[in-house]
């Protein structure tokens, strides 16, 4: 099995940010387009660490620094994706990378990833279980809404 990057997968059976600029080349806009996507995760990312850590306050009797939030949304959000990656290299190997097999896949990641948060606010935070659950899973929900919706 060869190595396929995440460039390759974009150019191979990419989806699209944005229309194609009229005179472009098509595989060299999404080429570019994928750079977009870091800029982008990272908004997305710090949207739910700033909406974790206002809620964090509330719920949480100990003062809350923002910087432990981020390691917490960070570990619990990037943590999952690494084997992800490997999963998706695979399947785009194979010709396996249908919408069938990758959407259910990455709504998986995205519930593996809530869990992770939930659990990071349980035992960093001494947050209820019920309030970090629902953080959580709020969490997950901006996440697809920003990346999955708008995205795609």
């Amino acid at each position: 099995m060869c190595c396929v990057t995440m460039p390759h997968f974009y150019l191979k059976n990419p989806p699209s940010l944005f229309p194609v600029p009229f005179g472009i080349e098509l595989q060299q806009y999404r080429f570019f387009e994928i750079f977009a996507y870091f800029p982008y995760g990272l908004f997305i990312i710090v949207v739910i660490t700033n909406m974790t850590w206002l809620y964090v306050k509330k719920y949480t009797p100990q003062s809350i620094s923002i910087s432990k939030v981020w390691e917490v949304i960070a570990i619990a959000y990037f943590a999952p994706w690494l084997p992800t990656l490997v999963l998706d290299n695979f399947l785009l190997t194979y010709d396996l990378a249908i919408p069938f097999i990758i959407v259910p896949l990455h709504f998986a990641v995205v519930g593996i990833e809530s869990a992770l948060v939930a659990i990071g606010l349980q035992q960093v935070f001494n947050m209820p279980a019920n309030k970090a659950w629902l953080i959580g899973l709020g969490g997950g929900f901006i996440f697809l809404a920003l990346a999955g919706i708008v995205v795609r």
